[in-house]
């Protein structure tokens, strides 16, 4: 299996609203859970003071 890691882009917003909206991990959050695909989107913006 191989394992690739790269930097977040916008295009991965989408995902990280599912990931956040799941059971299992917006129990462990210090964030509001169910946060929309534009608000992950503009925190992986370039420039954006957080992004990775």
């Amino acid at each position: 299996m191989a394992l690739t890691l790269r930097r977040s882009t916008p295009d991965d917003a989408a995902a990280y609203a599912k990931l956040m909206a799941d059971p299992a991990v917006y129990g462990q959050l210090l964030q509001m859970p169910f946060s929309s695909v534009d608000h992950w989107r503009s925190r992986r913006r370039p420039g954006s003071s957080i992004s990775p």
